[in-house]
């Protein structure tokens, strides 16, 4: 992943659907020009409006695809990659940086104990992710870069 600076407008963007609720690849394409051309700084596909939770593994490696490609770089794609289980948020966090996305957004699954302080929750994840780059958002509007290298087990 290449270093991106944070900053600017990020619009989580919406994913729209056909009537048989198969992406629609025209009006997503549209969506991303719009946006890029309204002014904004990146582009966040799963962002907080919710729709990582409800599309399957192959529809969210088919938007993220599309958005990548029809961003052709003129701004940082954010991919969502945040699932309710850990080895799910490593296998679609993988898969985006697999694709191209430039920076990877995780939400801690809620509900979470209220005890387990920022630090906690990345101290655990700093044992068990394998990407080079993570922007971990714990709650809304607090957000923590994070550089990853390998670990040993």
């Amino acid at each position: 992943m290449k270093k991106v600076e944070i900053k600017g407008i990020i619009p989580p963007i919406v994913t729209p659907m056909n009537e048989d609720e198969s992406v629609n690849e025209k009006e997503l394409r549209n969506q991303v020009n719009r946006q890029i051309k309204g002014g904004i700084h990146g582009l966040f596909p799963f962002g907080t409006n919710g729709e990582g939770y409800i599309l399957n593994e192959k529809e969210k490696e088919e938007v993220l695809s599309i958005v990548i490609d029809e961003t052709k770089g003129r701004v940082p794609v954010y991919a969502g990659t945040g699932c309710i289980s850990t080895k799910d948020t490593i296998r679609q966090s993988q898969m985006a940086e697999s694709l191209g996305a430039d920076v990877l957004s995780i939400i801690t699954p809620l509900p979470r104990h209220p005890r387990m302080s920022c630090t906690t929750t990345i101290r655990q994840w700093r044992r068990q992710w394998i990407c080079q780059l993570f922007y971990i958002t714990s709650r809304p509007g607090q957000a923590t870069p994070l550089r990853r290298q390998p670990l040993q087990n």
